[in-house]
């Protein structure tokens, strides 16, 4: 089950780092690759942008999205073809990775 969330580290691909929320059971997954924003005093993703995410399939064929904090990650770079995501359940559910959509910095109307 979730166990809160706790604030990570993103980075734009402009490099500038931002805090973003993230599920406490996520940040812990290796292929995310989050690293901790606790006492860095980052100010918080605008509210407006879209970061990276990577796109996968559940076993149902449902769409399934994974922030990437940085360029750099495993899922990013193809190195890991997979991720897990939690059920309503609290179940763990594997979505293979079939695409990835890039950051949206630009502010809405």
């Amino acid at each position: 089950m979730a166990q809160g969330f706790v604030w990570g580290i993103y980075v734009a691909d402009d490099d500038s780092a931002w805090a973003l929320r993230v599920n406490a059971t996520y940040f812990s997954h290796t292929e995310r690759g989050w690293d901790d924003a606790t006492g860095t005093g980052l100010d918080p993703l605008p509210r407006q942008w879209v970061p990276r995410k990577v796109i996968g399939l559940d076993q149902n064929g449902h769409p399934q999205t994974a922030v990437s904090p940085r360029t750099d990650t495993l899922l990013w770079t193809g190195q890991s073809s997979s991720f897990s995501i939690l059920g309503n359940d609290g179940s763990t559910i594997l979505c293979s990775v079939i695409g990835r959509l890039a950051e949206n910095t630009r502010a809405r109307p």
